[in-house]
């Protein structure tokens, strides 16, 4: 079972559409979320709150998410720990739908529901201790029996969790006509699978996320291909197509600091960068 996350600040914000139009609790406000100004404009980020992030992500990325608006479609034990994780990132605002009710099957992975909640709205339950965590953003709720495309509009990043298929397909079109930023996450016991759709701009040039591999080389052939050999016929584990760079060269010291070169693999211990 999840242990209950850290908490920020307390506060509280509600958005509810039970009649397919929403409207804020009259004693909530926007415009005293995470850094942003009433012209929506972000002001100064929080540096003392927020050192880490900016460490990692950088000022400009964390203006970035400080501007997000994030639906989060699915309050299960997935939905609210990626809900949480997001409202302590410090995105403008969190909006959670899930109209399904507590049961006691939830009580095993949603550490902010318990006995007394069993029957209880999901997204309601989980709204009051989310909004808890991080008093800079607001976290609404959205009450309708169907979600339609106008729905989506306002949002940055639309996440589905635990949704029916055919649910996320119909969303999905919906985003990618738009423009929004999609996540779809499931989990199934050990198992679990992510699909992400970022629009058609969107280009991974780093597949794995994993620091670039190094090797040292022995010896560089003298022609046209220029075979690398390395050292003691180390595996270099590098397939066709990926690039490489050159340091501490001797001898074709012109090498060193080079522009990366795509590489044709010859062997483990052994490729073609020219």
């Amino acid at each position: 079972m999840s242990s209950p996350p850290p908490f920020k600040r307390p506060r509280t914000s509600c958005l509810v559409d039970s009649n397919q139009n929403s409207h804020l609790n009259s004693s909530e406000k926007l415009n005293h979320t995470n850094g942003m100004g009433t012209n929506g404009e972000v002001n100064e980020i929080d540096e003392g709150l927020y050192s880490r992030q900016i460490h990692v992500l950088g000022t400009v990325g964390m203006r970035r998410m400080a501007t997000s608006d994030v639906l989060i479609c699915g309050l299960s034990g997935l939905g609210v720990e990626i809900a949480k994780n997001i409202i302590l990132a410090g995105v403008r605002s969190v909006t959670l739908y899930d109209q399904s009710p507590i049961t006691w099957t939830d009580l095993s992975s949603h550490f902010f529901a318990g006995a007394d909640d069993i029957g209880h709205g999901r997204a309601e339950v989980s709204r009051h201790k989310l909004a808890e965590l991080n008093t800079h953003v607001a976290v609404h709720i959205l009450v309708k029996p169907k979600l339609g495309l106008e729905d989506f509009r306002k949002f940055s990043l639309v996440i589905l969790t635990q949704c029916p298929h055919e649910m996320c397909l119909e969303v999905g079109d919906i985003c990618h006509k738009l423009g929004i930023r999609l996540i779809v996450a499931n989990t199934c016991g050990v198992f679990g699978r992510v699909f992400c759709d970022f629009g058609e701009e969107f280009t991974v040039i780093d597949p794995t996320g994993e620091d670039p591999p190094s090797v040292m080389i022995q010896q560089i052939e003298k022609s046209q291909q220029g075979l690398v050999t390395c050292l003691e016929e180390t595996r270099h584990n590098f397939v066709d197509g990926d690039y490489v760079t050159f340091s501490e060269v001797k001898g074709m010291t012109e090498l060193n600091g080079c522009e990366p070169r795509k590489v044709t693999v010859a062997g483990k211990s052994h490729f073609y960068p020219f």
